[in-house]
C-alpha cells in the first residue's frame, strides 16, 4: 500500500531518498507525460535536490522548492524535446495511452503559464497556496488562473479529438 502524501514528504524532507525519489518523479511524470523522459528529469531535479539537501532547515517551504526545481529540470527538457513525437509506453492499454496522448496534446497547445498550473495543481497536488510560491504569483489569483487554464485544456482536447 502506497503511504500518504504528506507521510511522503515528511519521509523525504528527513533525508528518506526513496520517499523523496518517488515524489520527485512522480512530479516529473506529470509535467512530462513520458515514462523515460519523467526519469531523465527526476534524476537532473534529484541532483540538485540532494546536493542542497543539508541545508534544507533554512528553506521556508520544501516542497514548494522542490516543486520548483522539478518544474525547471521539466523546463529544460521541454525545450530540448521541442515538438517530438509522442511514442507510447509499452505495456500501457490503447484506452489509457490515447488519454495521456490527448491530454499532451491539449496541454502543449495552452499557454505555458496554464500548463504549469495544470500540472502543478491538478497532477501533482500541490495546494493554491504552494502552486502560488512555485509560480511566483500571487496566491489568490490561482484559483481564477487555474479554473481558465482548465478551461483551455478541455478546449484544446476538444480540438485534437
Amino acid at each position: 500500500m502506497a503511504s500518504a502524501p504528506d507521510d511522503r514528504w515528511s519521509r523525504a524532507t528527513s533525508g528518506d531518498f526513496g520517499a523523496l525519489r518517488e515524489i520527485v518523479f512522480r512530479m516529473a511524470y506529470g509535467f512530462t507525460l513520458d515514462y523515460a523522459r519523467a526519469e531523465d528529469v527526476a534524476q537532473e531535479a534529484l541532483t540538485k535536490i540532494w546536493l542542497r539537501s543539508p541545508n534544507w532547515k533554512s528553506i521556508e517551504n520544501p516542497k514548494a522548492w522542490i516543486a520548483r526545481v522539478v518544474l525547471n529540470a521539466s523546463r529544460t527538457e521541454w525545450r530540448k524535446w521541442g515538438r517530438a513525437e509522442v511514442v507510447p509506453d509499452e505495456g500501457r492499454n490503447s484506452e489509457h495511452l490515447d488519454e495521456l496522448i490527448m491530454l499532451r496534446m491539449g496541454l502543449q497547445k495552452i499557454p505555458r503559464r496554464d500548463r504549469q498550473l495544470v500540472l502543478i495543481l491538478g497532477v501533482c497536488g500541490a495546494s493554491y497556496a504552494e502552486a502560488a510560491t512555485i509560480l511566483r504569483m500571487n496566491e489568490g489569483a490561482v484559483p481564477s488562473a487555474f479554473a481558465r487554464a482548465k478551461d483551455k485544456l478541455r478546449k484544446a482536447m476538444g480540438e485534437t479529438s
